[in-house]
């Protein structure tokens, strides 16, 4: 499954979990699993008195599990199908492709992937609904045994042992595998697929080319794809992953875990069902940025899933989903810290910038990434710093700004930012704006496109102001007076919050929050919803119409927003974080990738 596809459709605030600072469910004892599905950060498991489980993002009710008896469970990017005892589906969550309505049928197996939901039925046909064409002249009215639905399209497994594909942009009628073999296992990704055949043997394919991609030696009893990782289970319980390729020599897969009875995957996580009943998972855990460490702090920034705080110790402690999963952060004294989506800033008590994240060159995008945990350092001092997507942009003292790309470490800036001085900046994805000393507002490209291609977030509102929160789609900033000005693609002229004014502010996919002067959080849609047909939403990405609800009360004094999610610094020096994800049950651990396999995980998440 893929997290890079564009969902025509808009996801309104959903309820999050009431939980503040990762307070874990009321569990008396661990939960027995039999199966788990996993989706895009999200992830459902299959209890053992046949019912199900959800954790992770739910902003859209994916992780919101119906009631009922089940004896299957499947997940696509963001939502879930089941399988009742009775035969009947049942599927919950985003339905912005028609995907979650299953028909009126009995099924003998169901399959979700992207925004496309698959079922066979009681009569060996195979069914689609959702991101597909169900009434496609090549998918099986007949002879059915299993279906395995791909983001562009399907295959099924048939009673003859064969396996018949169909969809947009895969052609299987001169596959460069061995397609008259007897198989027993199928799985579909967006841009290759696999299949196992009754030796246990693997064979997998590209789409688009038409040839064959490596694959391990070995005999296997599961096989499962994702965007750019393929895993097995051998008949000892051992999980392996591997990156398919164009290499004619075999794959070398790297050990997972072992003792796993099943597996599960998407491009953001892998999910295993141990012997034990426990299910272990590797990969992005959403509700991770719920728990927050103790101690007081004196800053806090969150992108994305993850965090991070300056204690008032001058310490910089992240929490959250992290690239790199660990280390990577600079030593040192800190006053204040900057996330962006994969990298990370701080600011020094004696006014220098250090950065770090993952660092690879974004013009080469078969090229390896060159250092999980690279740093950077700005010349020169600094009284703020901004971290983007690709750049970061820093405030000397004397009101002027400097831009840098993260590109390969001590590789020359690419971004140049606008003359004058200015009071305070904000970066995005590829974007920076800033409020000069005048009080005006601009924003800037980091390519420097701007007058070329010019975009709603450079349309910015006339007046005065203090503070900026830049984003890709819905900017907004603090006028003088405290009151709310937003701006861009989607924009409502008019924020919902009205004249009330703030003393900080932070806008994040679609949603914004901010401290009142009262010292109280608010939150809201930045978006318009009469406006806003086409919300983007790129599965872990989360790109999209989505926000936290449930805002901690209290007095704040700070509050920073991440993809469905918002942590906030109160009067005591406390952070709390909230929103649209719902924690991992007893009985679900979380660990991180071994070290070989996590570059790839993290190109898969980076790559659209």
């Amino acid at each position: 499954m893929t997290c890079r596809l564009l969902a025509a459709a808009l996801i309104f605030l959903s309820a999050c979990s009431s939980e503040v600072n990762g307070d874990s469910q009321d569990t008396e004892q661990a939960l027995q699993f039999t199966a788990v599905a996993v989706g895009e950060g999200f992830a459902c498991g299959l209890v053992d008195d046949e019912s199900i489980m959800c954790w992770g993002e739910n902003y859209a009710g994916q992780a919101d599990a119906p009631n009922g008896e089940f004896i299957e469970v499947v997940a696509g990017a963001s939502h879930a199908c089941a399988l009742g005892v009775d035969g009947s589906a049942v599927c919950w969550g985003a339905n912005d492709s028609w995907q979650a309505p299953p028909p009126n049928e009995k099924f003998v197996t169901l399959s979700a992937a992207g925004w496309t939901s698959c079922g066979v039925t009681d009569d060996a046909a195979v069914m689609c609904w959702g991101n597909t064409d169900s009434e496609d002249p090549a998918r099986p009215t007949a002879g059915a045994v299993t279906v395995e639905a791909g983001i562009n399209h399907a295959c099924a497994l048939l009673e003859d042992a064969t396996f018949a594909c169909w969809g947009r942009g895969v052609d299987v009628s001169d596959l460069p595998i061995d397609a008259d073999r007897r198989f027993r296992d199928i799985a579909v990704g967006e841009t290759f697929s696999c299949a196992l055949d009754e030796t246990g043997s693997v064979g997998c394919w590209d789409h688009y080319q038409q040839h064959s991609l490596s694959v391990p030696a070995g005999e296997y009893d599961q096989l499962v794809v994702a965007v750019h990782l393929a895993c097995v289970l051998d008949d000892g319980g051992t999980a392996s992953c591997w990156q398919p390729d164009n290499d004619e020599n075999a794959a070398e897969a790297v050990t997972l875990a072992s003792g796993l009875d099943s597996i599960a995957m998407s491009s953001s996580a892998v999910c295993g069902v141990r012997s034990s009943g426990g299910v272990t998972c590797w990969g992005d855990n959403s509700a991770a940025i719920l728990d927050v460490p103790d101690g007081k702090f004196i800053d806090v920034s969150n992108a994305a899933e993850r965090a991070c705080a300056v204690s008032a110790d001058n310490e910089i402690i992240c929490w959250g989903n992290q690239y790199p999963a660990s280390g990577g952060i600079p030593e040192g004294e800190f006053s204040k810290v900057s996330l962006g989506f994969w990298h990370a800033c701080g600011l020094r008590i004696d006014d220098t910038i250090a950065c770090w994240g993952p660092a690879w060159n974004a013009n080469d995008p078969d090229s390896s990434l060159l250092d999980m945990e690279a740093q950077w350092s700005a010349p020169g001092a600094f009284q703020s710093v901004s971290t983007g997507t690709h750049h970061a942009c820093g405030l000397r003292p004397d009101g002027t700004v400097d831009c840098w790309s993260f590109e390969e470490p001590n590789a020359d800036p690419y971004v140049e930012a606008p003359e004058g001085s200015f009071q305070a900046i904000s970066s995005t994805q590829t974007d920076s704006c800033g409020v000069r000393d005048t009080g005006a507002l601009t924003c800037w490209n980091i390519h420097g496109f701007e007058d070329q291609y010019p975009e709603p977030i450079y349309e910015v509102p006339e007046g005065q102001f203090t503070q900026v929160a830049a984003d890709s789609f819905a900017s907004c900033a603090l006028r003088v007076s405290g009151e709310v000005a937003c701006w861009g693609t989607f924009a409502d002229d008019e924020a919902p919050v009205g004249n009330d004014r703030f003393t900080d502010i932070a806008v994040s996919n679609g949603f914004a929050c901010g401290v009142r002067i009262s010292e109280e959080i608010a939150c809201w849609y930045v978006e318009d919803p009469q406006i806003d047909s086409m919300v983007l939403s790129f599965g872990a990405f989360g790109i999209g119409l989505v926000g936290p609800s449930g805002s901690p009360t209290g007095k704040f004094a700070q509050v920073s927003a991440g993809i469905a999610n918002a942590c906030a610094l109160d009067a005591n020096g406390t952070i709390n974080c909230w929103g649209a994800a719902l924690p991992a049950p007893i009985g679900v651990d979380y660990e991180a990738f071994p070290a070989a396999l996590a570059e790839v995980q993290i190109r898969a998440a980076f790559t659209f």
